[in-house]
C-alpha cells in the first residue's frame, strides 16, 4: 500500500511539473465591424484603422499582431475573423495566454479614438465597434 502511494504521488508530481501541450482554438482576430465618427457623430471616410492583438496575461503585456486598414467612404470597415489552433501548457505557470484586441482610428485633422475587446469577453462572435474621434488625440505608438 505504501509503495502504491509513493508511485501515485510520484506520478502526480511528475505530471504537474512536466509541460503537457493541449491544443485549443483561438481567435487571432475576431470579426469586428467598425464605424468611425467625428465628435459630432458624422462618418469619417478614409480614417486610418490600426487593430492590434495583445497578450494581456501572463505579464508582461505585449503586442503580437497588428493590422492596418482604412475606413471606406461612409466611415466603415470590417475586419474578418482569423482563427488558429495553438498549443498551451495549462499545468505550467503562465502556460495559457489571454489575448485582447485594441483598435485605434485616426484622422489627422479630426483626432483619434480607441476601442478595446478584452480577453474576458466572448471573441468568437462578431463584435461591433463605434469609434468616436476626439480632437487633438493621437493613436499610441506600438
Amino acid at each position: 500500500m505504501r509503495r502504491l502511494l509513493l508511485v501515485m504521488g510520484g506520478l502526480a508530481l511528475g505530471t504537474a511539473c512536466c509541460p503537457i501541450p493541449v491544443p485549443r482554438k483561438v481567435s487571432v482576430r475576431p470579426r469586428i465591424e467598425v464605424t468611425v465618427v467625428d465628435a459630432d457623430g458624422n462618418p469619417v471616410p478614409g480614417a486610418a484603422l490600426t487593430l492590434g492583438r495583445w497578450i494581456e496575461g501572463p505579464p508582461p503585456e505585449t503586442e503580437v499582431d497588428r493590422w492596418t486598414e482604412a475606413a471606406d467612404a461612409v466611415g466603415k470597415h470590417v475586419f474578418d475573423a482569423i482563427e488558429a489552433t495553438e498549443s498551451t501548457m495549462p499545468l505550467m505557470m503562465h502556460g495559457v495566454p489571454w489575448y485582447g484586441w485594441r483598435l485605434c482610428a485616426e484622422a489627422p485633422e479630426l483626432g483619434a479614438g480607441t476601442w478595446e475587446l478584452a480577453a474576458t469577453q466572448p471573441v468568437m462572435a462578431p463584435a461591433t465597434a463605434r469609434v468616436t474621434l476626439v480632437p487633438g488625440e493621437r493613436c499610441p505608438e506600438p
